[in-house]
């Protein structure tokens, strides 16, 4: 129980104080969708771990900064509810729906974490992938695939961080590293959100995917007052 905790703190910090937003589809009081105040971003992710198949991520949250302001804000999308909700839930696959205000954007990372009967593991997955946000839309932002492989260059960032290290290492986090593809599968992922999410039927869904990816620098992932 105590390297569990230790685990979730890691996620925890990684959030920082930054404004919370929530995937604000699967409140089931909600009766409609509406951009009146803010706009809505749709995406998907999905993940899987090559390095310690086991130990597959379970995505808790995505650490987005504005990066057309003065002064960077941060924000974390809280997409599963509870940490230790992970332990539960099977799936690789999530959709991705938070309110925003308009503005350009960066989301930094991915943090996930994943469990077997006597270890867990935390994950970090470098996105760094820029975003542009209208005012008073629904735009789809694109498909991500975050894949733990070995590392085996010291420019790879590792996965995740190196302590606790048997929990890290029987997770694959620390000898490993995350290849990422964002691509466009507007379709199929509309698809599923309609499928899942009925009130978004009739609505408008623009598309303005995310940059391809490219591994950031150990440099750039240091955090910054207001350099991203």
């Amino acid at each position: 129980m105590k390297k569990i905790t230790y685990l979730i703190l890691l996620v925890l910090i990684c959030s920082g104080c930054a404004t919370k937003r929530v995937m604000f589809l699967k409140d089931p009081k909600l009766t409609k969708i509406t951009v009146d105040d803010e706009s809505v971003i749709l995406m998907t992710i999905t993940t899987d771990n090559w390095n310690a198949p086991k130990h597959i991520p379970k995505v808790l949250g995505g650490n987005v900064w504005s990066i057309d302001i003065p002064k960077t804000k941060k924000y974390y999308w809280k997409i599963i509810e509870k940490a230790f909700d992970t332990y539960k839930d099977i799936s690789t696959e999530y959709l991705v729906g938070v309110k925003m205000p308009a503005g350009q954007y960066k989301l930094r990372e991915l943090t996930a974490m994943s469990s077997s009967l006597l270890s867990n593991g935390v994950f970090i997955a470098p996105v760094y992938s820029n975003f542009t946000l209208e005012p008073n839309e629904i735009v789809y932002i694109g498909h991500i695939e975050a894949i733990v492989v070995k590392r085996t260059e010291d420019e790879q960032l590792r996965a995740g961080p190196v302590i606790p290290l048997i929990d890290q290492s029987i997770a694959g986090a620390s000898s490993g590293t995350f290849n990422i593809t964002i691509s466009d599968d507007y379709e199929n992922d509309i698809a599923k959100f309609l499928k899942e999410y009925p009130l978004l039927e009739g609505k408008d869904i623009n598309k303005r995917v995310m940059e391809n990816w490219t591994q950031p620098s150990k440099e750039e992932m240091k955090p910054k007052n207001n350099n991203l």
